[in-house]
């Protein structure tokens, strides 16, 4: 199974500067887990995908403690 999954800064800082699309996802955190996970399975049902936790839908990076607001 071949994995698109960000190793390095320069990949991430890449799927910053794309922007979500019809592949790309950004959450803010797990606790958006129930979205998340109709994501992936619409993606698995699809063209495949990236879920990226942790960036803000302004393409912040950064979580908060224990999945919830800042």
């Amino acid at each position: 199974m071949k994995t698109n999954a960000p190793v390095n800064i320069k990949q991430l800082s890449g799927f910053l500067r794309q922007g979500e699309g019809p592949a790309l996802e950004f959450k803010r955190s797990t606790g958006e887990i129930k979205e998340s996970m109709q994501t992936l399975c619409a993606f698995l049902n699809g063209i495949g995908g990236t879920v990226i936790f942790g960036i803000w839908p302004d393409c912040v990076a950064g979580s908060p403690p224990y999945g919830g607001e800042p």
